[in-house]
């Protein structure tokens, strides 16, 4: 999978994934379950899969933990 491309805007973070499909992906509503997270969306834009994820103040997501091929992101 290739490193993720991370925006924010406001209080949603982007999350882009190019060259990945999630059309298969079952889209839920983690509304309740992360209590920070007030909503999210997926979204499939030609070859690029994007999961946005709405909060109650804005992330500032700054460090990746995981190295390629490491497993852990």
């Amino acid at each position: 999978m290739p490193l993720p491309q991370v925006t924010n805007v406001g209080n949603m973070t982007y999350i882009l994934l190019r060259g990945v499909s999630g059309r298969n992906v079952r889209h839920r509503d983690f509304v309740g379950i992360v209590p920070m997270v007030t909503g999210t969306r997926f979204m499939q834009t030609g070859d690029d899969f994007t999961i946005m994820i709405m909060t109650q103040t804005p992330l500032e997501p700054n460090a990746v933990r995981g190295v390629p091929p490491s497993d852990r992101r």
